[in-house]
């Protein structure tokens, strides 16, 4: 396993469940804070399968049925997760809503909610008072919303520490601070080539799950098209009582409330961007934005800021399964927006496929030698 966030460590944890032996190797040596290198950490932990769908616009049916199917994983996963660690993820079906702040909007979002739920994305149109009940927070200068009822939101930052332990207590081995170099294919399996001191280097199996990190390895193919987003974000405190319940989403910023009383405010979407700086513009920029659909945020200080790089394909779409029908070699990359999401039905998939040969016909809309991808991975 080449990647430790939230999908490689899925995958571990799952893999080593089954029985395998798993070694997982990350460049990034973890810290008591946290690195805002691994695309998992800097994120915002929203599981919103649907309001996604509604804001990109996506008309993809094999998608949007990936997502949802993932959402309905989420409550089973986080409880066995937890279980199996020790450690609160902090899982919530909380809900998402997207406020239009004048009529215009308003009749605009309303449009694209019902065409949007004609195509099976799980959104509703509900008026001014209907979302302000559900979001007593919101501005009253709100004209409706949009509210995606089944979409929710985990603490990824702590989803990282549980899938860790769950995975080393299953079995798997992680090798911190172990940059892979290289794979190749030899005679007796595949030959890994890293820094990672003690680790073997020969396996029957290997599954790239390390984001844009991809395009820097050797591999026996041609690399995945994976490039990253750049997104900057900040944290602010909710205040007591606490200003919002629910994730709430607009053009300009997203809101999450976690259980911990902090709330994550993004994102910037800057396209092959390596910089991990922030500007102090672009953190005004977004809390005036949080201000505008929540007042009571209004003045609340920075507690944190930070910028991710998210994994994106030229479809947005995530790279997954098997690379060629003669390889084991697996891909899990890619998932840009959605990896919280997408965690736990990709570590199935993927598992399922590795281990026990199944589920080629589920993951063929997503393999990498599918067209919207460009040029064949070869």
């Amino acid at each position: 396993m080449i990647g430790a966030g939230a999908i490689g460590l899925a995958i571990a944890w799952r893999a080593a469940q089954a029985g395998a032996d798993v070694h997982v190797f990350d460049r990034r040596a973890p810290t008591p804070e946290g690195d805002a290198e691994a695309a998992s950490w800097a994120a915002a932990g929203m599981l919103a399968a649907d309001f996604e769908a509604f804001e990109s616009g996506e008309d993809s049916a094999d998608f949007l049925r990936l997502c949802q199917e993932s959402r309905s994983l989420w409550g089973t996963f986080a409880a066995e997760l937890e279980e199996a660690s020790g450690v609160s993820v902090d899982y919530q079906r909380c809900g998402a809503i997207g406020p239009a702040l004048t009529v215009e909007e308003a009749e605009s979002l309303q449009r694209r909610s019902q065409l949007a739920a004609r195509l099976g994305v799980g959104v509703e149109w509900v008026d001014a008072d209907a979302a302000r009940t559900l979001e007593p927070g919101l501005t009253p200068a709100v004209a409706g919303a949009v509210y995606a009822p089944d979409d929710g939101q985990v603490d990824n930052r702590q989803l990282l520490a549980a899938l860790a332990v769950a995975a080393e207590r299953a079995g798997a081995r992680i090798y911190w601070e172990a940059s892979v170099a290289s794979v190749s294919g030899d005679g007796e399996g595949y030959r890994v080539t890293s820094s990672g001191e003690g680790a073997p280097a020969l396996f029957d199996q290997v599954v790239v799950a390390s984001g844009d990190a991809a395009a820097d390895m050797e591999l026996p193919f041609r690399p995945a098209p994976v490039f990253p987003v750049k997104g900057q974000m900040l944290a602010m405190p909710l205040g007591a009582p606490a200003a919002l319940r629910l994730v709430v989403r607009s053009p300009d910023a997203y809101l999450a409330p976690k259980a911990s009383g902090r709330l994550v405010v993004g994102a910037t979407v800057e396209p092959n961007q390596t910089s991990r700086s922030v500007d102090g513009a672009t953190l005004d920029r977004l809390r005036a934005a949080a201000a505008k659909l929540a007042p009571a945020l209004r003045g609340a200080p920075v507690q944190e800021a930070w910028a991710g790089l998210r994994p994106c394909t030229p479809d947005n779409a995530p790279i997954l399964g098997r690379v060629r029908e003669d390889s084991d070699i697996f891909f899990a990359l890619g998932h840009y927006r959605n990896g919280i999401l997408l965690t736990p039905i990709t570590a199935d998939l993927i598992v399922g496929q590795a281990l026990r040969g199944v589920g080629a016909g589920r993951l063929a809309p997503f393999a990498a030698s599918r067209s919207s991808l460009g040029a064949a991975v070869t």
